[in-house]
């Protein structure tokens, strides 16, 4: 394997068709790095896409046959060498690839024209417009919507936005590559483009096979028995290196994955199966990490995937308002055992699949994805685009109007091009195609049939119980609500006041076209559920944040919802301030986080009001052995004291949950809940429920309101990779910042006398130690810095 040239491009603009490629001029060329957005490039100011942009290189070929290829040009590129046009395309999603002859010294140009020059067809008309975009004639353009749709803070991708590789032509070629996983046994099936002939030797897990190669040519070798890959809350996601060679010589390598993934439909619903178990998905909808081409991004990107499977995800689901996942990020997600739903770039527009030339575009650049992408064991559903087919919906729009074929053969030949995974029309979608003519049947706005975009707990400020209620099958987006940065990020970007800032005004999302922002949002449920409060009116909003999407997750993962996934909008803030990613736009942790990690873990326990019937203790397990251990459950005063209690030996079968009724295990009904109205006046002694498996998990649920406090002392002891904390006085949602560490948990409940052991990882938190609760004015840490080995046992984890 020879590695490719590097090449050192220049760059230079011009209004729509003043150059041609025999008039280009010698001066005014600039250096510009490769891959990169040209609205980022320096010394450019404007609109980007309004522009002709012209990219020159030179460089010297050895003898033989190379391939130059622009894994994305964005959107209507011309590729020459040598003053010949060589390649064109017009999708920024499509990779473009030239081969060329060595033993020269050869010049290369690439023009990208302005995309606000290039003339759109005028049929067939829309029938609808995007909610996200104003221009509707981007509909024909098939590039990214980033950078197009209002608030989003991001810049459009144009001109060389992907690597440019050119190296010597490898005797064979990957066209694609299938795994298959079933009774054990894995599958490999290579489609191969050859140059020249040659013998090909394959290798895998072990296994081997050899085939003589004259041109196309595919090539199966059954691996026999194989670790199966996993997502990682369900077992280990497990790769085994692939190797091909062609007369002896290295030609490619990688690893490769089994695994079988299925979705169940029964009944209208969606749940995913891998390996023959089903799993709840839950994860997160993907923000792209920019600006693209930037050095740092692969390191960003893979911090905030680790961060999203730290939080107890298994899925990413990357929209169709972005762009398609690359090689990198596949791979990341496959290491972390992270399930990736893919959308196809469509969005919310009428796609003109009656236009030919469009169609065939499209048709290229999802093969060209979808094959390069199928050979991941990480890439599991894919999508026809994003709300395609709810949009028209929500115009009230006929069934008849609304129709798509053209989308539904799409998908069609998506299926052929990824047999390993589960394809559907649209995210969302009622999972049952519409049928010419017909009035009945489920809209896509449905969340009792197939996927939804739910946010009636959200944007439409629906009770929480609709979470239960509203019967959702499989929330594909949900629970978006502003939510504050960390407060040492809001000491640090705003000081103590942010609001009027207007860089925090303008981070506080909104719909397009709507009256109301998240954080409005937020507050809306932040006076529905915590109508008293000591604390500042951020934490207020963060703890509010925090129980609306840890109660919601929670519901939707008990063993008897129909809810059989949630991914949360979004990964990441797009830009600084209150938006409604789980992680700042610099990837710190936002309540979003904690509250995920509280939901979503592995193995987790949960306690969830059944009203009547008092309190529910959810013991779940999706790990692949066996969960043994003791279960002790404590009912609390505010101030510590054990009322009751009970213990007893539990066992979870892998992949299982376990579920207990908190009175009953007591021995006696005691009304914990208040459900029942009964016997206290309003002066319940009864403070918290506190539940433990002894070195697996441990909950404290508050049965009220914890007493106001003026100033609390909680004690912060610093150990090596952890922090252990303990109060005098009962805190509710009690959230701490340590210096120079990131905790696992906040929003936590301390009780006097029962000390919290969180643990933590290095991060970049500056400035002091501080803390804050619900119900406490102030909070004064008092940290004590143990010895590097110290790790005293104390109670809690």
């Amino acid at each position: 394997m020879t590695s490719p040239i590097r090449l050192a491009w220049q760059v230079i603009w011009c209004q729509p068709g003043d150059y041609e490629l025999g008039t280009l001029p010698d001066k005014g060329w600039n250096a510009v790095p490769v891959p990169q957005s040209l609205c980022d490039a320096a010394g450019f100011e404007g609109d980007a896409d309004e522009v002709d942009w012209w990219y020159r290189t030179r460089t010297t070929l050895a003898e033989g046959s190379w391939t130059l290829e622009l894994a994305g040009a964005a959107t209507y590129a011309e590729v020459y060498a040598d003053g010949e046009l060589v390649a064109s395309g017009r999708s920024a999603f499509t990779p473009l690839r030239v081969v060329l002859t060595g033993g020269r010294t050869v010049s290369l140009v690439v023009h990208i024209r302005s995309l606000r020059a290039e003339p759109v067809p005028s049929r067939p008309r829309a029938r609808w417009r995007s909610s996200l975009v104003p221009d509707n004639a981007l509909r024909w353009h098939r590039t990214s919507l980033q950078g197009h749709m209002p608030g989003q803070g991001s810049s459009p991708i144009v001109g060389l936005w992907r690597p440019v590789t050119l190296q010597p032509t490898p005797p064979v070629r990957i066209a694609s590559l299938c795994t298959e996983w079933a009774s054990g046994s894995g599958l490999l099936t290579l489609e191969l483009v050859c140059e020249r002939p040659g013998e090909v030797h394959l290798t895998c897990a072990g296994a081997a096979t050899s085939l003589p190669v004259d041109g196309p040519a595919t090539i199966e070798l059954d691996v026999g028995a194989v670790r199966p890959w996993w997502p990682h809350t369900h077992g280990e996601p497990v790769t085994y290196p692939l190797r091909l060679e062609v007369d002896g010589v290295l030609v490619h390598e990688r690893q490769v994955g089994f695994r079988h993934i299925a979705a169940d439909h029964t009944d209208g619903g969606f749940a995913l199966q891998v390996n023959g178990i089903e799993i709840f998905a839950r994860g997160a909808v993907w923000t792209p990490v920019e600006p693209v081409g930037d050095p740092e991004v692969p390191v960003l990107r893979r911090e905030a995937l680790v961060a999203l499977r730290d939080a107890g995800a298994n899925v990413v689901r990357v929209p169709g308002t972005s762009w398609y996942a690359d090689d990198e990020f596949l791979t990341a997600c496959d290491d972390l055992g992270l399930l990736v739903w893919q959308d196809l770039m469509l969005a919310t527009f009428d796609p003109p699949f009656a236009d030919e030339r469009w169609t065939q575009t499209l048709h290229e650049e999802v093969e060209a994805n979808i094959s390069r992408g199928a050979a991941h064991p990480s890439l599991a559903v894919i999508s026809g685009g994003t709300e395609t087919l709810q949009q028209p919906v929500l115009s009230g729009l006929s069934a008849e109007r609304r129709e798509l074929p053209g989308l539904y053969e799409l998908v069609g030949r998506v299926t052929a091009l990824a047999p390993g995974c589960v394809v559907v029309p649209s995210s969302p979608c009622s999972g049952v195609p519409q049928v010419a003519g017909s009035r009945g049947g489920a809209l896509a706005t449905s969340a009792r049939r197939g996927l939804s975009h739910w946010f009636g707990v959200g944007g439409y400020r629906r009770p929480l119980s609709e979470a239960r209620t509203s019967g959702v099958r499989f929330a594909a987006e949900c629970l978006a609500l502003g939510c504050p940065p960390p407060a040492y990020v809001v000491r640090e970007s705003w000081g103590p006041d942010p609001f009027g800032d207007p860089v925090w005004t303008a981070g506080d999302a909104r719909d397009t076209g709507a009256d109301w922002t998240f954080l409005e949002v937020t507050e809306h449920y932040a006076n529905e559920l915590f109508p008293s409060y000591q604390c500042g009116r951020l934490h207020r909003l963060r703890v509010t944040a925090f129980e609306v999407i840890r109660r919601t997750l929670a519901e939707w993962r008990r063993t008897a919802s129909v809810t059989k996934g949630a991914i949360v909008l979004s990964a990441r803030d797009v830009v600084p301030g209150p938006g409604y990613g789980v992680l700042t736009v610099d990837g710190a942790r936002k309540a979003g986080w904690y509250a995920m990690a509280r939901a979503l873990g592995s193995t987790s326990l949960q306690i969830v009001d059944e009203g009547l019937d008092g309190l529910d203790l959810h013991v779940h397990h999706d790990g692949p052995r066996p969960l043994a251990g003791v279960l002790t459950l404590s009912v609390l005063r505010a101030d510590g004291t054990e009322l009751e209690s009970a213990q007893r030996a539990v066992e979870v079968a892998p992949r299982g949950s376990l579920v207990v009724n908190i009175e009953a295990e007591l021995g006696a009904f005691r009304d914990l809940n208040g459900a029942w109205r009964a016997g206290f006046g309003g002066d319940s002694p009864y403070a918290a429920v506190r539940a433990e498996v002894a070195g697996v998990d441990e909950v404290i649920h508050l049965l009220q309101p914890l007493p106001p406090v003026e100033i609390a002392r909680l004690t912060i002891r610093v150990l090596r990779d952890a922090v252990e904390l303990e109060t005098d006085t009962a805190l509710a949602y009690a959230d701490v910042t340590v210096p120079g560490r990131e905790l696992d948990r906040a929003f936590v409940h301390l009780l006097p006398g029962i000390p919290l052991r969180v643990t933590t990882k290095p991060a970049p938190v500056s400035g002091q130690a501080r803390a804050a609760a619900l119900n406490a004015q102030r909070v004064r840490p008092v940290v004590i810095a143990e010895a590097p080995d110290a790790e005293p046992d104390r109670r809690g984890r």
